[in-house]
């Protein structure tokens, strides 16, 4: 299977409010939009950039705050049309809050294994796990076939958190969920959503599983759940379901 080819400085940028913003576009067509989950980065979707780049236009941008708000800029400023929106755990709960926040950009949602707001053990987790010696192991943890926990990975997810300024803002993201709480949630959300949902699960997520997608499922009637035989990032672990998904639903709907 093809993969995209990880370069440690990056492909494409994009100033945000003071910072440059890490994101990688390819393809033509209907817009797909890839969200990556806590402590992942643009290349966690290193096997669905070159398959649904045949097909469709796609974008998978780095996240600084893991805001709503910070989708919807890029929405406006660089995709400049309404998107197929795709997120992972947290960036699951990131795409709900934008496209609910601001529904004007988004004709579809796909979420793998979401979670809600930084409420479970996955986001410390990996705002401990920054060095290679301790990511493996986590990544072990929830990938049910390990072939893919491989340099690779590691590597794209512990290169971009040398630089001092992702450093500050995972420091000031996670004292800020850490130590203030909120009543914003997947249920909350759920209910303002206005859009076809469809729910890739991987059943064996340690963490975000079957009973999660299934609660999800019962709380919103325009969603469906893809059963997966695999763990937190169906995306990554079993690619070759979820682009042959991805690929049937984009090419069924009209994202215009």
């Amino acid at each position: 299977m093809m993969k995209l080819q990880f370069k440690p400085k990056g492909y494409n940028y994009w100033e945000w409010k003071n910072h440059k913003v890490h994101y990688v576009v390819q393809g033509e067509g209907h817009i797909v939009a890839f969200i990556h989950g806590f402590g992942a980065f643009a290349f966690h979707w290193r096997y669905n950039i070159p398959e649904i780049g045949k097909y469709f236009k796609l974008y998978a941008m780095d996240l600084l705050g893991f805001g709503w708000n910070q989708v919807v800029d890029f929405a406006k400023d660089i995709v400049c049309t309404k998107a197929l929106l795709v997120g992972n755990s947290v960036g699951g709960f990131t795409v709900l809050n934008a496209t609910t926040s601001y529904p004007k950009i988004v004709s579809r949602v796909i979420l793998l294994n979401s979670s809600d707001q930084f409420e479970s053990s996955i986001n410390f987790a990996f705002w401990q796990a920054k060095q290679p010696a301790h990511i493996r192991p986590i990544l072990n943890n929830v990938y049910i076939d390990k072939t893919n926990v491989d340099d690779y990975l590691v590597d794209s997810i512990v290169h971009p958190t040398k630089d001092p300024d992702p450093r500050e803002v995972y420091y000031r993201l996670m004292s800020r969920y850490l130590f203030q709480t909120s009543d914003l949630t997947l249920d909350k959300l759920l209910s303002q959503l206005s859009c076809p949902l469809l729910l890739p699960c991987g059943d064996f997520d340690p963490w975000m599983g079957a009973s999660k997608a299934n609660k999800m499922e019962s709380l919103y009637a325009q969603s469906s759940i893809l059963r997966l035989q695999a763990g937190h990032s169906p995306h990554d672990e079993v690619p070759h379901l979820v682009n042959k998904a991805l690929v049937e639903l984009i090419s069924s709907i009209d994202c215009t």
